[in-house]
């Protein structure tokens, strides 16, 4: 979870807690304030089933309940001893769960006063929640708020229930008053003291008989400026024989004052009867109620400064969203600057296209870009008017390269250089040559352009009218002026390629005529080797000597290994000289040629050719059936002497291409030497193992690769080999993709 959504939610829980609060503060009864706590733990976390569970005499028993109970899910340990019970929930109270940052789905939370268990919250989920450390802080307060309100609310019933049964029966409330834990203190209805409990005696630090001595009356305990309500309760009481709760402050014996709540009731009729006060201890009511003011307190100012980093947050995230747009707009204008960058690499244009997208951006400046030269910045491109001619004569002239800060700060610094208040008198430069009539600027920028990590020259904006550089307009510069640098980057490797491509297609162009022209001019001279071979073999072919038609013959076969090398470096040299216009071709018609050609061969080696559904490609019909020939030649040739020859030939649509394969069972290719198989004249067998000139494979990667295809090959020694190339699809051919 991000901050902002971690605060978001804090404040949300405190806002909630506040009114749980209020809601729990103003409970009467015991009874309420659990469904008071019940109904927020379920609106804050959802349950399935939900249930609260109150500490009574004898063990646990329930206080409400919401939901349905999922299948399998197990309850609180109700059913136990309730000695095991007390034991479980006060370890509960010692040591809770940690359930933030966790997965749950169940949760069991104790409500404990002073480390004693008053109850228990038990939330059951059909599935695995996520509880944040928000929400585990949210239910510590509540529980802990909650158990400190019941355990006023339960202290009181029974401190109400103690005084109902001392008023059922007089006889049963004296019995029962030196024993009660409610303080109690008698009198006459003069107000005068007759007695106290041993309760109000340690409520007030009194021995018994130092009671009797130093408290006559009512007087005599009540604080200072306390006398006029309590006369109040006194005349009340006498009237209609029981007084209203007051608050009231008394006198401990070492004069410490102490809040008490106090109710009198008259004992007794006429003259001879008298007045009983019952008291409550207010101080540790009075203590939760600070804490409580103070917990409020800090809730409510720890959800202002909430609100007000929320408030900032929310500045700073419109700020970085404005300059994430204004960065977009950078890119995506110079994604449309640099479309063409192979066709234009001339720097200054590019860097003029530049300024008019800065000022696209930021129309009221005009755009100047320097170079030092000759001791001067001279302007290379400029986009703009700078509202000045003598400005712009002293422009065009150039300035002097060390009197010029707002240029030589960037240059040297390799920073941008902003100022919001440009004035002759900061720019020596100027001040020599213009008036300050003549010099409408108010504010500049100047920015460095990197290339390849050194300074090229200074970006810089000029503006005519007063205005300060915004966080959004530097991160428009500044984004400008680094796209710029990589674009001239870009746009000098562009023109390097450019160059290097034209030296190459001439360096091929050069080789492939040279190549023909050799290959051309060495079939003379092998003719006539071969002719006067045949000559020397019909002079002296009688003679006797055997050793002659032996010479000869391998002078025959040189001859012709050499024409048939020569033959092929034509024919290999001729693939990039005398292109033709491709055109549609029906390869199936070409597979079949080339079948026709090899049905000899393959019902002679017992083996099989099959030719499957072929698509028409766009091509050159004769090197197409040139390769073709050669694969289809390659896989019959290489075959395995353990089994006849099985050839496929296959072909799928792959979008605009179309991906032919062509599968033999033969001997294999070890994979060291796949690319070895691709280069001319490059053989793995000997000629007495294998006949040909190891040009095979090279033309067939030359012919793909001048249609824009690509070849590969995939082999398993003695299992065999598919080699694997792609042509591009026809325009009009109505074969679907695969």
């Amino acid at each position: 979870m991000s901050d902002v959504a971690a605060l978001k939610e804090q404040h949300r829980l405190s806002e909630q807690l506040h009114g749980v609060l209020h809601r729990l503060g103003d409970s009467q009864q015991p009874r309420l304030a659990w469904a008071e706590l019940l109904e927020a733990a379920a609106q804050e976390f959802a349950p399935d089933f939900a249930e609260v569970w109150e500490v009574g005499e004898h063990g646990l028993r329930p206080m409400g309940a919401t939901g349905t109970l999922p299948g399998g899910a197990a309850r609180p340990p109700v059913e136990w001893p309730q000695a095991q019970q007390a034991a479980y929930l006060l370890g509960l109270c010692r040591t809770p769960e940690q359930l933030g940052g966790e997965r749950t789905d169940r949760v069991l939370w104790p409500l404990c006063l002073d480390g004693a268990p008053l109850g228990l919250l038990h939330l059951q989920f059909a599935q695995e929640r996520f509880v944040s450390a928000a929400q585990q802080r949210f239910l510590d307060k509540l529980t802990l708020y909650g158990a400190a309100t019941l355990g006023h609310l339960l202290a009181r019933q029974r401190e109400r229930a103690v005084f109902a049964e001392m008023q059922q029966s007089e006889e049963r409330s004296r019995r029962l008053l030196q024993e009660s834990p409610v303080p109690i203190l008698s009198g006459t209805l003069g107000g005068g003291l007759t007695g106290a409990n041993d309760a109000a005696l340690r409520l007030l630090g009194y021995g018994r008989e130092e009671f009797v001595r130093r408290v006559p009356d009512w007087n005599s305990l009540l604080a200072p400026g306390q006398m006029d309500t309590a006369r109040e309760a006194f005349g009340q009481a006498l009237r209609t024989g029981r007084s209203d709760p007051v608050e009231k402050e008394l006198l401990t014996s070492g004069g410490e004052r102490i809040p008490v709540e106090a109710f009198l009731v008259r004992d007794g009729e006429g003259e001879a009867g008298g007045l009983v006060g019952y008291l409550r201890d207010l101080r540790s009511e009075r203590t939760f109620r600070r804490l409580w003011t103070s917990r409020a307190s800090s809730l409510q100012s720890q959800v202002d400064q909430g609100q007000s980093a929320l408030a900032r947050q929310a500045e700073e995230l419109r700020q970085k969203n404005l300059e994430l747009e204004a960065r977009t707009r950078v890119l995506e204008g110079f994604a449309e600057l640099t479309r063409h960058l192979t066709l234009h690499t001339d720097p200054y244009r590019l860097i003029g296209r530049a300024q008019e997208f800065t000022r696209s951006l930021l129309p009221q400046t005009f755009a100047l870009y320097y170079e030092p030269e000759d001791g001067l910045w001279r302007v290379r491109s400029q986009v703009g008017d700078t509202g000045s001619p003598a400005l712009q004569e002293v422009l065009d002239t150039g300035l002097p390269y060390h009197s010029s800060a707002y240029l030589l700060v960037p240059w040297q610094t390799r920073r941008p250089y902003y100022t919001d208040e440009y004035t002759l008198e900061t720019d020596p430069a100027l001040s020599d040559h213009l008036t300050p009539q003549e010099l409408p600027i108010q504010t500049v920028a100047t920015l460095p352009v990197l290339v390849h990590g050194e300074v090229r020259g200074v970006f810089a904006l000029g503006l005519n009218v007063a205005q300060s550089w915004t966080r959004v307009d530097r991160v428009i510069v500044e984004s400008v002026v680094h796209n710029l640098g990589l674009a001239l980057e870009r746009a000098e490797q562009a023109q390097a390629l450019q160059q290097r491509t034209r030296e190459l297609e001439r360096s091929n162009a050069e080789l492939e005529q040279f190549a023909f022209v050799a290959s051309h001019d060495l079939q003379e001279p092998l003719r006539s080797v071969s002719s006067f071979a045949q000559l020397l073999a019909l002079r002296y072919g009688d003679n006797g000597d055997p050793r002659v038609a032996r010479y000869v013959s391998y002078i025959t076969e040189g001859t012709e290994r050499m024409r048939l090398l020569i033959d092929d470096l034509l024919t290999f040299s001729r693939i990039g000289s005398r292109p033709r216009p491709f055109v549609a071709v029906r390869l199936a018609t070409q597979a079949e040629q080339v079948s026709r050609d090899l049905v000899g061969r393959v019902e002679d080696q017992g083996g099989s050719l099959t030719i499957g559904a072929l698509p028409q490609v766009q091509g050159d019909p004769a090197q197409l059936r040139l390769v073709l020939a050669h694969l289809l030649d390659n896989a019959l040739k290489f075959r395995s002497p353990q089994r006849p020859p099985q050839v496929e030939v296959s072909a799928r649509r792959l979008g605009q291409w179309v991906q032919v394969t062509v599968q033999d069972n033969g001997i294999g290719i070890d994979e060291r030497h796949y690319e070895q198989v691709f280069t001319i004249f490059q053989r793995l067998h000997s000629r007495e193992q294998y006949a040909g000139n190891g040009i095979g494979l090279p033309l067939v990667r030359k012919i793909v690769e001048r249609h824009g295809g690509q070849v590969s090959l995939d082999s398993v020694p003695g299992q065999g080999t598919r080699v694997v190339f792609t042509l591009r699809a026809a325009t009009d051919d109505p074969s679907g993709d695969d």
